[in-house]
């Protein structure tokens, strides 16, 4: 095995340097990163409950996260989870935000729509009194940028309810909701 010591390498052309395949490049914790691999992973908690009536477009749900690309062509993995619930016979909705625009949704921009979103969870309560229902989806992002981002969890209901978020209706708290950002090595 032979050791090659330089202060620094740089592309000949471009800002990529191609490791042959099955060949492993490692170095310092985090610094360097191999297609796949997260390069950061930022965490925001609602430890308050919060609810909207906002049945025309999407509100904020408190669940905000501001992240800086560590290259423009990675990609960025959203989670979010948490307790969730709304008045007898309405539905819930949910969206994730990425600076203005709306980059995944369970239905429209208007509520009364159709699905037409990449989120999985739309959620209807039936029963006579509100049932509180746990609520997890994600989504991966490409935004093409190396700017900062800002994530954002939004959230609206159908006509006449309320969409309560950590806690069931009224004022019974339930649990904290949690939203995760990994960027993703491309």
């Amino acid at each position: 095995m032979s050791t090659l010591k330089v202060n620094s390498i740089q592309a000949r052309t471009g800002d990529t340097i191609t490791i042959p395949s099955g060949s492993t490049l490692t170095g310092p914790a985090g610094s360097i990163s191999t297609p796949g691999s997260v390069v950061q992973v930022v965490e925001a908690f609602l430890t308050n409950d919060t609810s909207t009536t906002s049945t025309s477009s999407m509100v904020d749900t408190g669940l905000s996260i501001t992240i800086t690309p560590k290259k423009s062509t990675n990609k960025f993995y959203i989670r979010f989870d948490g307790h969730s619930t709304t008045g007898s016979g309405h539905f819930r909705y949910f969206t994730v935000d990425r600076n203005g625009t709306n980059i995944g949704r369970t239905m429209d921009d208007t509520p009364a729509g159709s699905y037409t979103g990449k989120l999985t969870y739309m959620g209807r309560d039936t029963a006579s009194t509100s049932t509180t229902h746990h609520v997890s989806f994600s989504i991966i992002d490409t935004p093409s940028t190396a700017s900062a981002i800002t994530y954002k969890v939004q959230f609206a209901v159908n006509s006449g309810g309320t969409h309560y978020l950590g806690r069931r209706s009224g004022t019974q708290a339930e649990s904290p909701a949690t939203m995760t950002v990994m960027e993703i090595a491309q």
